[in-house]
C-alpha cells in the first residue's frame, strides 16, 4: 500500500512539473518579427577636391537622408528569471522610397554640386536586456554592432558602428505580440576617393565621411 501511495505521489509530482514546464513563460525561446519605420540619417565630410585649378579646400555639405524602412529581426531571448529577459540576435533595416541627397562643396562665395548621397540599408547584431511588465508586456534596452551601406558621390561605403535603443513589447497571447521602438545609430569615419565634376570639369575629392541616424519602428513578432 505504502509503494503504491509513493507511486502515485510520484507520479503526480512529475505531472505537476510536467504542467508547469508546459506553461512557457512570456517572451521567452526563439522569436521573429517584421516592422516598418522611419530613418533619419546625417552624414557629413571633410576633406580637399583636385581639379583643373587645383585643390580647392571648402566646406562640404550633404542634405540628410529621411528614408521608410523595413526591419526583420530574428533571435533568442534567455531566462534570467522569471522577470528578466536577455535578447541576442539579428536584424536587418532595407530602406524604401529612397530619395538622393545633392552633396556640396562651398569655397569662398561659390557653391558647387559635386554629387548625390543615398542610404541603402543597414544591419545589427545586438542584445536587449529586458524587464517583464505584468503578465503582458516586456521594456527592453539595445545595444548592438552595426553596419550599413550607402552610396556617396558614386562610392558605395561600408559604415561600422554601434546602436543604441529602447523598446516594449505588449503580448497579443502567448505566440504573437506588437512592438515599438527607437534606435540611435553612429558609425565611424570611412575614407573615399571619388570622381565627380565641378561646373563642368573633372575633380578628385579625398573625403571622409561619417553619420548618425535615428531610426523608429513598430511592428508584430512571434514567439515559438
Amino acid at each position: 500500500m505504502k509503494k503504491t501511495s509513493a507511486k502515485l505521489a510520484l507520479i503526480c509530482l512529475l505531472t505537476i512539473s510536467a504542467n508547469l514546464y508546459a506553461q512557457k513563460l512570456p517572451f521567452s525561446g526563439l522569436f521573429g518579427q517584421i516592422g516598418i519605420g522611419y530613418d533619419g540619417a546625417s552624414p557629413s565630410a571633410t576633406g580637399s577636391s583636385t581639379g583643373n585649378i587645383g585643390t580647392v579646400y571648402g566646406n562640404y555639405n550633404i542634405g540628410k537622408a529621411y528614408n521608410f524602412n523595413e526591419s526583420i529581426a530574428v533571435g533568442y531571448n534567455y531566462v534570467i528569471d522569471p522577470k528578466i529577459r536577455l535578447g541576442l540576435g539579428f536584424e536587418y533595416n532595407v530602406m524604401i522610397a529612397v530619395p538622393k541627397q545633392d552633396a556640396t562643396i562651398s569655397t569662398g562665395n561659390t557653391t558647387a554640386i559635386i554629387g548625390g548621397y543615398v542610404k541603402k540599408n543597414s544591419y545589427d547584431f545586438f542584445l536587449t536586456p529586458g524587464y517583464v511588465v505584468g503578465n503582458d508586456g516586456l521594456a527592453y534596452a539595445k545595444f548592438g554592432l552595426s553596419s550599413s551601406r550607402a552610396e556617396l558621390l558614386g562610392d558605395t561605403i561600408n559604415f561600422k558602428g554601434y546602436t543604441f535603443g529602447a523598446g516594449y513589447k505588449y503580448a497579443l497571447d502567448p505566440n504573437m505580440y506588437v512592438f515599438g521602438e527607437v534606435n540611435y545609430s553612429v558609425y565611424g569615419d570611412q575614407t573615399s576617393y571619388p570622381t565627380t565634376y565641378i561646373n563642368g570639369a573633372t575633380a578628385t575629392h579625398n573625403l571622409n565621411y561619417s553619420y548618425d541616424s535615428k531610426m523608429a519602428l513598430i511592428g508584430y513578432g512571434f514567439s515559438f
